[in-house]
């Protein structure tokens, strides 16, 4: 299902009362965020004060990076989660989730793919694992914009592999000099890569994926 913004909020309330309509007044709905996506718990403030008023208490809960997210969820220690498609997809497979709802953006788009980020003049990416070899290669563990992209690429020999917390984190560290390429998400990239001139964009995944995906538990 895709939604406008308003229209997703809207019916993430609804389905969510739904979903959860059998929890006792002393019960409390945990959701998941991203340390990195602080912002979404004011954003979706809202969502909260719904529910309240129907009778499900909820908080949202931060987990510091993608593996304690998916911790978290497998064992019962929140029971919903705003998730990119790498999480939402393991969680699925492993029948731990179901997919209810998505976002549209402004835009109109509702997914997002992987780009590769290296500092200005480095060579661009060849589309195979080969390009990474004897490189520091950073991304986000867990993350279809990060890890998964960078394992499809195929066989390679890097440097040294780093596990980012999230994909700002990645670029940042790039920026520094910690890592010589970053696989990072293009919608993450596009809004930060004014800060960063020194930095270019090499490459990219011509796939998609479903953004923010709100997965519940099915325990």
């Amino acid at each position: 299902m895709l939604l406008g913004k308003k229209g997703f909020v809207a019916a993430v309330c609804v389905v969510i009362v739904a979903a959860f309509a059998g929890l006792c007044s002393a019960a409390e709905l945990k959701i998941a965020l991203m340390q990195a996506q602080a912002g979404d718990a004011k954003k979706y403030q809202p969502l909260l004060d719904y529910l309240v008023k129907k009778g499900v208490q909820a908080q949202f809960v931060s987990a510091p990076d993608y593996h304690a997210a998916a911790a978290m969820f497998s064992q019962g220690r929140v029971d919903a989660m705003f998730s990119g498609s790498g999480i939402a997809g393991t969680m699925m497979i492993k029948e731990l989730a179901v997919p209810l709802v998505r976002p549209v953006k402004a835009d109109g788009t509702s997914t997002y793919a992987a780009v590769v980020i290296a500092p200005k003049g480095a060579p661009f990416f060849t589309g195979t694992g080969d390009y990474f070899n004897d490189k520091r290669v950073i991304f986000a563990a867990l993350a279809s914009a990060g890890e998964f992209f960078f394992r499809s690429c195929g066989p390679s020999k890097p440097k040294e592999i780093m596990k980012a917390g999230s994909h700002d984190a990645a670029i940042d560290a790039l920026n520094r000099g910690q890592a010589d390429v970053a696989i990072v998400k293009n919608s993450v990239w596009n809004k930060e890569k004014e800060k960063y001139p020194g930095l270019q964009k090499v490459g990219e995944d011509k796939g998609e994926n479903p953004d923010m995906t709100l997965i519940v538990s099915r325990m």
